[in-house]
């Protein structure tokens, strides 16, 4: 690839439609080119729009690559964003695109909602959620019947003798 044999190649740079590395990337439907290019810089601008006001997630979801238009919302573009028509990549894509974003922006959501840590606590504890109480119950559980075992098996109490 081109970042390889140049690695400080500017990718927000544009063409005479101003269509940056990422545009293309998403005209082609390369899901590597995507990774590769936002590895090369994390901070470039995802939502970057062409003359038309399309951006990537635009013209993934015109030509309907849905792989690459997962990459995109999972990497944080906005799937509000307005072309020059107005149009969201909602209403750029088929209704089966519209489908696929509408399930994409409810998985992320969904992802960050387990993610969440209550950061209530001031003496930085995090408070346990769902799988990780169970994990835990189930943890002293087993100790508990380790404990039982032992003492069932291997505990005997010590003959006491009485003085003369």
């Amino acid at each position: 690839m081109l970042l390889k044999a140049n690695p400080k190649a500017n990718i927000e740079a544009t063409n005479g439609n101003k269509e940056t590395a990422l545009h293309f990337a998403a005209l082609k439907g390369s899901v590597e080119a995507i990774e590769e290019l936002l590895k090369a810089n994390p901070k470039a601008n995802i939502e970057a729009k062409n003359e038309q006001g399309n951006t990537a997630l635009h013209y993934a979801a015109m030509y309907d690559y849905k792989d690459v238009v997962g990459e995109l919302l999972m990497r944080g573009a906005n799937v509000e964003v307005q072309n020059e028509q107005g149009e969201t990549a909602l209403d750029v894509g088929n209704d089966s695109m519209a489908t696929f974003i509408t399930k994409v922006l409810e998985k992320i959501k969904e992802e960050k909602k387990s993610q969440e840590i209550d950061t209530a606590d001031t003496k930085g504890k995090a408070r346990l959620t769902g799988r990780g109480v169970a994990v835990g119950v189930v943890l002293c559980v087993l100790v508990v019947l380790i404990l039982l075992y032992v003492r069932i098996h291997y505990w005997r109490p010590q003959p006491t003798t009485k003085p003369f």
